[in-house]
């Protein structure tokens, strides 16, 4: 009987520590802001093989994008781009070219949704 409220416990735990962890990572993509030139990519950095994009912003600091939720991949940034990223929102602009930033849908349309996963029309 012990092992079975052991267990209730370890659930119930797990349920109550999880959730927030993953909403920090869903909203990660979504909170960062940054505008500037890309200047460096590391497509397999030292942190957990994660792509690590330096853009240099207009005040000549260096922002890190490195997070298991950013969806930029090698075909969609490179060095020299330009990108813009408002916070709130889960598309960048990059070159003037609308770009998903956020591997996680947020509360899309239903066209953005059909776009991310069959491209547009």
């Amino acid at each position: 009987m012990k092992k079975i409220w052991v267990w209730v416990l370890l659930v119930f735990l797990l349920a109550s520590i999880i959730p927030p962890i993953m909403r920090g990572e869903l909203l990660y993509a979504r909170s960062f802001q940054v505008e500037g030139a890309v200047k460096f990519i590391e497509w397999k950095s030292t942190n957990h093989q994660l792509p690590k994009i330096v853009v240099l912003n207009k005040a000549g600091n260096e922002i890190v994008i490195s997070h298991s939720s950013v969806a930029l991949n090698k075909m969609s940034i490179k060095v020299g781009d330009k990108i813009i990223k408002e916070e709130g929102s889960d598309y960048c602009l990059i070159n003037g070219q609308r770009v998903r930033f956020s591997k996680y849908l947020g509360s899309d349309s239903i066209s953005d949704v059909l776009e991310y996963y069959f491209g547009s029309s």
